[in-house]
């Protein structure tokens, strides 16, 4: 189950290895019964009691930076895998910060050109 918003070629290779699942909130187990994998933002809140009543679930993958509002013992003792996806959003900023860059030094060899 994915029940955080993804890039749509992300929900893709998903799409190709599993079935997904999407979902905009995360409330209660019967949401989650048959799900093997979960992922949800770094800022979602996963009552520990909901995730150890889940026989299926074996991982979830957080986007952003950390654990966030997971509790990690808790997972590692119902044998549940946590894994998150820290560079995604510095990838994202290095890219952007890029194509800023490149906007400003093609705007600079503009104008220089134009004033000679």
């Amino acid at each position: 189950m994915v029940a955080t918003p993804l890039h749509t070629e992300a929900l893709a290779r998903l799409a190709a290895l599993f079935e997904v699942e999407l979902s905009t909130t995360v409330t209660d187990a019967g949401q989650l019964q048959n799900a093997s994998g979960l992922i949800v933002s770094q800022h979602t809140e996963l009552a520990p009691a909901i995730l150890r009543s889940l026989p299926s679930l074996q991982a979830i993958g957080l986007t952003g930076a950390g654990p966030g509002l997971i509790d990690l013992r808790v997972m590692t003792d119902a044998g549940i895998r946590v894994t998150h996806a820290p560079l995604d959003d510095a990838a994202l900023l290095a890219r952007t910060l890029f194509r800023v860059l490149e906007r400003s030094l093609n705007e600079a060899a503009r104008e220089r050109a134009e004033s000679r």
